[in-house]
This record gives structure tokens, C-alpha cells and sequence, in this order.
């Protein structure tokens, strides 16, 4: 069918209109009705982890931990089903950076995340000398204090540790001399022959 083209209009954008129109099928809605019909409780997450030993029934996938058993558990059915680790790992509902550092992590018992106590570490014992050669000192400063106990062969801290000890305890004794005036400002004679000065030249 022919038509007269009006102003502007471009004849190859007409052509390439009229062909995709021709050779375009409507869907068939038989895709859409072949689809099994999912709930949510299809795609729950596993919440809780027992022996994984349900239905594959492999005794060797029980391990000292979960988090082992885990690891076993996807290193099996990836070589089996051909299907990369990470794949299963989606699977499950675990992200990956978990299963790989579970995974460097394997055959070890969960750690605490605490400081590990180290050889320079003061001991109770120390700590208490220097207490009680404080209260044999008590008008030394903790600088001071230090380099007598080591003359004295008590203990052998660096000035900050015999602070911080001191501090802990609470025998640090504050500067507890007058307030000085300084910055307040000059307190003006209220009468004649308040306040005199003298100078000698």
C-alpha cells in the first residue's frame, strides 16, 4: 500500500517499521503456563546446620565442627555434579568470602580474639613491687622512682610503665601547691599605702 509521505518523515524508518510488523508472532502464553508454580517456603533458607547427614546419608561428611562439615560438603557435590563451589555456596545461602575464609580456616577450633599475653608483658609480681616501693617513696616522682629501682634491683620498667601502674592504681598524687595568678590580671590598692614598691638602681 502506497502512501504520500508527509513532512518530515523518513521513508527507510517507514520500511524497517513495516517489516518488523510483518515477521513479529505473538507470544504464545504456553511458556508461562508450563512454569511450576514456586511458593517461598521453596527457596527458605537452611537457619540452623545439624550433621548434614539427612538425606545423602555420608557418615565421613560428620566433623569436629559445622563449619567443616560445610566445606566437605560443597567440595563433594562440586566434583561430583561438575558445578563450581561458588555455585553451591549460593546454593546453600552462605556468601563466599565466609566459605573461603571457613575454608583456610579448616581442621581448626574456633579461637578467641583476645590479646595473647607476650614475654614483655608485666607481671603481678612487678607490678606490686613497684607499688610497695612507692609507698617506701612516697615524695619521688615515678621518673625518679624508676631509676632507684633499678639501682635497687627491684624491677626493671621503662618511666612510662611505672606511670601507668601508679595511674591504675590511684597513688598518682596530684600537684596539690597553690593556684597560681597568672592571667587573672593586677589587684589595685583599695587606699594609700597599700601596696608599695621598691626598685633599686
Amino acid at each position: 500500500m502506497l502512501r504520500s509521505l508527509g513532512p518530515g518523515e523518513n521513508p527507510n524508518l517507514i520500511m524497517q517499521k513495516t517489516r518488523r510488523s510483518r515477521h513479529s508472532k505473538p507470544r504464545s502464553s504456553s511458556k508461562t503456563k508450563s512454569l511450576p508454580n514456586f511458593s517461598r517456603s521453596t527457596f527458605s533458607k537452611k537457619r540452623t546446620w545439624g550433621a548434614l547427614t539427612g538425606a545423602c546419608q555420608f557418615q565421613w561428611l560428620l566433623a569436629h565442627d559445622t563449619r567443616d562439615s560445610i566445606v566437605d560438603y560443597t567440595n563433594y557435590w562440586s566434583e561430583r555434579a561438575e558445578t563450581p563451589a561458588k555455585q553451591i555456596v549460593k546454593w546453600i545461602g552462605i556468601s563466599q568470602s565466609k566459605y573461603f575464609d571457613w575454608k583456610k580456616r579448616y581442621g581448626k577450633v574456633n579461637e578467641h580474639n583476645g590479646s595473647i599475653p607476650r614475654d614483655f608483658w608485666m607481671e603481678d609480681w612487678e607490678k606490686q613491687a613497684i607499688l610497695d616501693f612507692h609507698h617506701a617513696n612516697p615524695l619521688e616522682g615515678y621518673r625518679r622512682l624508676t631509676f632507684m629501682m633499678l639501682d635497687a634491683d627491684v624491677v626493671a620498667v621503662s618511666p612510662l610503665s611505672v606511670y601507668r601502674v601508679l595511674r591504675e592504681a590511684g597513688v598518682m598524687d596530684r600537684f596539690s601547691g597553690k593556684k597560681s595568678k597568672k592571667g587573672t590580671g593586677f589587684g589595685q590598692p583599695s587606699k594609700p599605702h597599700d601596696h608599695w614598691h621598691m626598685d633599686v638602681s
